[in-house]
Parts: C-alpha cells; sequence; structure tokens
C-alpha cells in the first residue's frame, strides 16, 4: 500500500492532512489554539476572517499556490 506524500530534499513528507485540511479549517484551528494565546491585534483577527471567506477558503492547504497569493494582494491593492 502506498501513503501519500511527495519527497523534499531526499525525505518523505506525507501530506495526507494537509491534502484534507482546508484554508479555512487552518485558520479556524489557528484561532482557535494560537491567536487566544497571543497578543495579537484586531487587524490579524480581520485577516483572519477575510480569508477565511474569502474564495480560497474551501481549497486545501496543498492546493493554495503562490499566484493564488499574488491574485488575493493585487485584488486587495486594487
Amino acid at each position: 500500500m502506498s501513503v501519500p506524500g511527495s519527497f523534499s530534499r531526499k525525505r518523505f513528507v506525507d501530506i495526507r492532512e494537509a491534502e484534507s485540511t482546508t484554508i479555512a479549517q487552518a485558520l479556524d484551528r489557528y484561532e482557535r489554539e494560537v491567536y487566544i494565546q497571543k497578543k495579537c491585534t484586531r487587524k490579524e483577527k480581520t485577516r483572519i476572517k477575510v480569508w477565511s471567506y474569502s474564495r480560497y477558503s474551501s481549497k486545501s492547504l496543498v492546493e493554495l499556490r503562490s499566484s493564488d497569493l499574488a491574485v488575493y494582494r493585487d485584488a486587495r491593492l486594487a
């Protein structure tokens, strides 16, 4: 049985969790586990909400590409 993953610098990296975790789920977990522990600003909370409701929120962590971030950035700057 093969395990989904890839090889990075000659070592195996299991990507199953990243494949099954959406951006929205990762942000929700970050908010619950990390944000709550930090002295964060409202700006960070706003960024979490914006990304959670963006068109990228349903993508898995593996699907998000640097080109997605560039499109998002350009749209926000326009």
